[in-house]
């Protein structure tokens, strides 16, 4: 966004929860994300791993997001005739159906 004198204004600096979440997104590892943003590779990890902190919710987010994006995008494709796209859609659906059913033997999900 632009002020009055069509100057670009800075944008805020993102929040450790923001540059975990776009990380993840861009598929970086937990080790590689400790060491960019500076944090004990060890301490990291464990927050990363452990359920319900805003550092775990933050990566299964940006993950999710990109795999959203990714699918948004292959269906459209798909949906405009590519057999490319159909084929790599077919095989994102069939891996998550898959990904359901071991969660539910598995876990019971």
């Amino acid at each position: 966004m632009a002020n009055k004198d069509n100057i670009p204004e800075e944008k805020e600096p993102l929040t450790l929860i923001e540059e975990v979440e776009l990380m993840a997104a861009c598929n970086y590892t937990p080790t590689e994300m400790a060491l960019y943003l500076n944090y004990d590779k060890k301490a990291f990890k464990r927050q990363l791993e452990q359920e319900g902190t805003k550092i775990n919710e933050a990566y299964r987010r940006g993950k999710l997001k990109s795999e959203f994006q990714i699918s948004l995008q292959q269906k459209a494709l798909a949906e405009a005739g590519n057999i490319t796209a159909v084929q790599v859609f077919e095989k994102i659906r069939e891996r998550k159906d898959t990904e359901i059913l071991r969660n539910k033997i598995w876990f019971n999900e």
